[in-house]
């Protein structure tokens, strides 16, 4: 009975060593996680730092502050991207029967002469064929330019 008794109480023994571990790894993998946790909040702070400097920087270019060559190139493409954007927000908007708000930049009803969600004035919608017209010649060119631009690039990597 002595070599039973003696063999339980090694396995008891083990048990808890090995439960006390589990435990321990348990506990570790808590704190890792709360580190993950914290790195991934910091590079949300970060990125939306970030975010607000290039907002800053973009709205002093906007108001006509000098900035050195490779901030005003950036802050031109985003006018560009900006003025393709309003373009294909104000396409979707009239082929929802829509129009895009002035003010506030959403899609109200195209009949609606103020905004139901800021109550700014809004014109009356101009001819909508004349837009469509506009906005496909547009499309069009800045489609044209895209590509001559990517085929530019493609004969200057070949050389």
């Amino acid at each position: 009975f002595m070599g039973k008794d003696r063999i339980f109480e090694e396995l008891g023994e083990t048990l808890g060593r090995t439960a006390k571990m589990i435990g321990e790894k348990a506990d570790d993998l808590v704190e890792l996680q709360k580190f993950y946790s914290r790195s991934a909040g910091e590079k949300r702070q970060i990125k939306k730092s970030l975010e607000d400097l290039g907002d800053l920087i973009y709205h002093r270019h906007v108001k006509g502050e000098t900035m050195d060559l490779e901030v005003e190139e950036l802050c031109d493409k985003i006018t560009g991207h900006k003025v393709m954007l309003a373009r294909y927000e104000e396409e979707i908007a009239r082929r929802k029967g829509c129009k895009i708000c002035p003010a506030c930049g959403r899609s109200i009803d195209r009949a609606a002469s103020y905004c139901s969600y800021c109550g700014a004035h809004c014109e009356e919608d101009s001819d909508c064929s004349e837009a469509e017209d506009e906005f496909t010649d547009e499309t069009d060119k800045t489609g044209e330019e895209t590509q001559e631009k990517a085929d530019e690039t493609k004969e200057s990597e070949q050389e």
